[in-house]
């Protein structure tokens, strides 16, 4: 996987905290035999990994890996791997847990995820870091190879009783360095705010009724062409959305009934 093009796949197995890769080419005819990516130093077993690729400047990716130690909630510890696809190899970019605290995020929910700007090819993690109503981001250069500057935290809770965040969810939009960030805390509460390529803003509680915690009830996405984002959630037995407009640089719609897939319960 030496082009810019290949492919990962990346998974757990069994009760390890290695995770396991494979690879393949931009044709996707045949993939290699699995492999063992970097040992994460926690105990217990994967329950989260997501990967991300830079869509400029290098041929690399970044993937997290959400530790469960199978105690109590919350018992999760988050850690970062990077792949280089020019030498094949992988490094520890985040040295240790990334999570300040031993066990401090829900392993049962996911509460982190990464996200490149599509022109820079910056990647921004963001995760819960065991402080009520916020979470941290911290940027990665790929033109540099390095961090940029120290964690700093977002205020995604400011309307509500603040608890902890549960879920955590980026999307990128094409062509632009803007992303959304999506949260859902222990209260039901969803939170979005936008990053503009410099900064966070046009913060806006979604709701406080999301339909459940246990699993992730929402999801978001950008229009191609108008380039608006559209946030779909379920809240009691029906769906609502709300949506960005890049236009006008505004939320034009937030709450209004979204789909009917007839639930029932």
């Amino acid at each position: 996987e030496l082009g810019p093009a290949g492919g990962h796949l990346i998974f757990a197995e069994g009760t390890g905290t290695t995770p396991k890769y494979s690879t393949t080419t931009a044709a996707g005819d045949s993939w290699t035999p699995p492999g063992s990516a970097l040992t994460t130093g926690g105990s217990g077993r994967i329950n989260w990994q997501i990967a991300r690729a830079c869509p400029t400047i290098r041929n690399q990716k970044i993937v997290g890996i959400l530790i469960d130690d199978q105690g109590s909630e919350p018992a999760g510890d988050l850690y970062l791997h990077l792949w280089n696809g020019e030498t094949g190899a992988w490094s520890d970019i985040w040295p240790g847990r990334v999570n300040t605290t031993l066990s401090s995020l829900y392993a049962d929910q996911r509460g982190f995820d990464l996200a490149y700007e599509q022109n820079t090819g910056r990647a921004i993690l963001v995760w819960w870091d065991n402080v009520s109503g916020e979470v941290r981001y911290r940027i990665w250069s790929s033109t540099a190879n390095a961090w940029v500057g120290p964690a700093e935290i977002i205020d995604v809770d400011p309307d509500v009783t603040t608890t902890n965040i549960r879920w955590v969810r980026l999307d990128a939009r094409t062509g632009t360095d803007e992303i959304m960030l999506v949260t859902e805390d222990a209260n039901s509460d969803l939170y979005a705010i936008r990053w503009t390529g410099t900064a966070w803003s046009n913060g806006l509680q979604l709701t406080q009724n999301a339909y459940t915690i246990t699993y992730q009830c929402y999801d978001l996405g950008w229009e191609l062409t108008r380039g608006n984002c559209l946030i779909l959630w379920g809240e009691g037995t029906s769906t609502r959305y709300a949506m960005w407009s890049t236009s006008a640089t505004v939320w034009v719609i937030v709450g209004d009934p979204g789909p009917n897939i007839a639930a029932t319960t």
